[in-house]
């Protein structure tokens, strides 16, 4: 499987188009996330029900850390000041197609640094080992249960002017990095 790691580009394009359009258009935000970012799909959509079973509204504030994970993939908070840098806020991650794109990214890079291993899909959810492996493993079901049509995953619309809000969203990226710059 192929590894691309980018923040720019499609990915913010997208989450900008998320921002703007909501969720109403044919294609599915789950699948293109995947693809951008070279994850299986499938994988991406386990995430997902393991995560929130397909809420995008769903707030998990019981964590032993004393953060909170939320929207469709559960982002923790921890995240957070890494996505402000490219101008995704707490409220954008209750947009099923914002947090399926950041959980690609996060998959992704965990995949850049530790390989295209369990570990890394366990990294998603945990630091340590034990509770990686734990979490690899409900995941690793959840994508057979998905491939044995036992689990139904859910669909998130990408929004219908993708290309118009692409080309904006590219100028605003290039015109943030200049401010702060970066390339």
């Amino acid at each position: 499987m192929g590894l691309r790691f980018r923040i720019s580009g499609a990915l913010v394009t997208t989450l900008f188009t998320c921002l703007t359009m909501g969720q109403a258009a044919a294609a599915d935000c789950i699948a293109a996330a995947a693809a951008y970012h070279g994850i299986n799909v499938q994988l991406l959509q386990a995430v997902v029900m393991q995560e929130s079973d397909g809420n995008p509204a769903a707030i998990n504030c019981s964590n032993d850390n004393k953060t909170c994970d939320y929207g469709l993939t559960q982002t923790n908070s921890s995240n957070l000041p890494t996505l402000a840098r490219y101008g995704i806020e707490r409220r954008h991650l209750f947009n099923g197609c914002i947090s399926a794109y950041v959980a690609a990214w996060f998959l992704a890079n965990n995949f850049a640094r530790m390989g295209v291993t369990w570990d890394a899909v366990g990294a998603y959810n945990a630091v340590s080992q034990d509770k990686r492996r734990k979490y690899a493993a409900e995941i690793a079901e959840k994508v057979q249960q998905i491939r044995r049509g036992e689990l139904q995953p859910v669909s998130i619309p990408l929004p219908a002017n993708l290309r118009q809000v692409e080309e904006s969203a590219t100028q605003q990226i290039a015109q943030k990095r200049q401010s702060i710059g970066t390339r």
